[in-house]
């Protein structure tokens, strides 16, 4: 589907294909985003997981920093005011 990205941060397996092609149109969380699958800072992360279109980023060590970095990429908690999914 992508041999890039895995599915939790890839634009054409959320948007394409959960979106477009299932037609789900109702909350999707993203996968934990500590897993080794994922590369980058917390931050990074966490904005991957919104461009790719999921409307939720989950994080579950539970260590404070990373969440204070997960929490100044989600978009209603950066201030886009929360009208709607983020932007490609």
């Amino acid at each position: 589907m992508d041999p890039d990205n895995p599915a939790t941060t890839s634009r054409t397996v959320i948007e394409d294909i959960v979106r477009g092609a299932i037609g789900y149109d109702g909350l999707l969380m993203s996968d934990d985003l500590s897993m080794e699958a994922l590369s980058g800072s917390f931050r990074e992360r966490a904005e991957r997981v919104f461009r790719a279109g999921c409307d939720v980023a989950l994080h579950c060590n539970g260590r404070i920093e990373e969440m204070a970095a997960v929490a100044e990429a989600a978009p209603i908690l950066a201030g886009d005011g929360g009208g709607g999914r983020r932007p490609p």
